[in-house]
């Protein structure tokens, strides 16, 4: 059996903050075999599972990157993974 990547996003509580990160691996060829989100208060995460976790890493990287340049600060981002036999 292959393994699986579940890559978890934590981002602010705004809306369509899901939607860029669906936007973002849509636009990197990366199809999302599984997603589920929620809220911590001024905080959610977003956990999805890809068919790509490395394409899918590199674009979360790079549109990280963006958003921080763009705002001329640290980007409210960060992103683990974890591995499932």
């Amino acid at each position: 059996m292959a393994k699986t990547k579940q890559l978890s996003i934590t981002v602010d509580n705004k809306p369509g903050a899901a939607a860029e990160i669906v936007r973002t691996l849509g636009n990197a060829k990366v199809n999302i075999l599984a997603l589920a989100a929620w809220v911590e208060g001024p905080s959610g995460t977003v956990t999805v599972i890809v068919d790509d976790a490395r394409r899918a890493k590199k674009a979360l990287d790079e549109a990280k990157a963006k958003a921080m340049a763009l705002a001329g600060k640290t980007a409210p981002c960060t992103f683990s993974a974890f591995f499932f036999p």
